[in-house]
């Protein structure tokens, strides 16, 4: 949307999706917002007027759940119909949900939306212990590692002990720097919650 503007288009753009909130960066709500170092105006992509002012609608709260090609027409879960000229379609993906009995236990979180990552703060100061499950073994390396460390400062910081999972690789260490409880070259098999703790098993 930005760029068509900046490119010199001047018909109508709409931007449609599920969440309320202005477009905003999404790797902060596990590192910076996370922690509290950034306020949410301050991982926004541009501030809110920016659209308003450019002519870009921004409908929040609903879904497309259908389109039409041949009449040039999107539906959404709303029931509202919008026309279009030309269509682009960035529905982005959702976090991968643990394929393991537990994953649908209250307290395990995974985090896409703001509201996600809100959700995970406002549950911290009532819990001790964080476990993290995570470690896909191609990304691992450039992007897990990283946002470990950081999530791990912060939660030693507030004095929440930390276990990590991570599958098939060499993390020691990471679990030496930090003083993790870790289990690496392990997969879950299931989470437990007892007497108001999880514990995993592997």
């Amino acid at each position: 949307a930005i760029a068509l503007r900046q490119a010199g288009f001047s018909g109508s753009i709409a931007m449609v999706g599920r969440e309320r909130d202005p477009p905003y960066e999404r790797p902060p709500l596990s590192k910076d917002y996370l922690a509290g170092k950034k306020p949410f105006e301050r991982i926004l992509i541009r501030p809110e007027g920016f659209w308003k002012e450019r002519g870009i609608a921004l409908v929040g709260g609903c879904e497309i759940v259908a389109v039409d090609p041949e009449q040039r027409l999107a539906e959404a879960t709303d029931g509202r119909t919008f026309g279009y000229g030309d269509l682009v379609w960035a529905a982005g993906a959702e976090p991968i949900a643990l394929d393991c009995p537990g994953e649908d236990l209250a307290g395990v979180h995974r985090i896409r939306s703001r509201g996600d990552a809100d959700r995970l703060r406002g549950a911290l100061p009532d819990v001790g212990k964080v476990p993290v499950v995570g470690g896909g073994v191609l990304v691992l390396g450039r992007f897990v590692l990283p946002w470990l460390l950081h999530v791990a400062a912060f939660l030693s910081r507030e004095a929440f002990s930390l276990s990590v999972l991570l599958a098939s690789v060499g993390t020691a260490y990471l679990a030496a720097s930090l003083g993790l409880t870790m289990a690496a070259g392990a997969f879950l098999a299931g989470l437990v919650l007892a007497e108001g703790e999880f514990s995993h098993q592997v």
